[in-house]
């Protein structure tokens, strides 16, 4: 279904990154996007 779908792509998009150091998206471009 179109939750599970979201589900799915919220846990992927929460996953640190080794490009950015092992933090979370979310850690990066919070502080951009409070400039």
């Amino acid at each position: 279904s179109a939750a599970d779908l979201d589900w799915v792509a919220a846990e992927l998009n929460d996953r640190p990154r080794k490009r950015l150091g092992f933090r979370k998206p979310i850690e990066e471009i919070g502080p951009l996007l409070l400039r």
